[in-house]
């Protein structure tokens, strides 16, 4: 059974570690990891602060078939994250402007292939891919 998305997200999100390029509209980039991601939207880890609002680009490297997927969007919620946080101190959620549908199927299988290898320490898995 597929997880419903809270009211206000468009699709299901899967756990992954996805490596990204995030910038802005001055286009500097700087890696970040992508900790789940739908077509509509992402939660990233970053290693500077975002403003809540403010147009975000991504660089997404999906699968080696798509290796820069871009993306572009707003960051809807941007905190610093609590425990200890290393290279990773803050955490953005990203709703994209124009959802990155193409892309479902590999990010599915992506997530699946990541929670078969161990990589998730949280109890539940992703659903199966459609």
């Amino acid at each position: 059974m597929e997880a419903k998305p809270p009211s206000h997200r468009g699709e299901p999100r899967m756990l992954s570690c996805i490596p990204a390029y995030v910038g802005t509209s001055d286009d500097s980039q700087e890696l970040a990891l992508i900790l789940d991601i739908s077509s509509s939207g992402a939660k990233l880890l970053t290693r500077r602060q975002f403003e809540d609002g403010g147009s975000i680009k991504l660089i997404l490297y999906i699968s080696k078939d798509h290796p820069d997927v871009p993306a572009a969007g707003k960051v809807v919620r941007a905190r610093g994250r609590k425990e200890d946080t290393g290279a990773w101190p803050y955490e953005i959620a990203v709703q994209f402007d124009e959802p990155i549908t193409a892309y479902t199927k590999e990010i599915q299988e992506l997530g699946e292939r990541q929670a078969e290898l161990g990589l998730f320490r949280r109890t539940s898995k992703p659903p199966p891919a459609k």
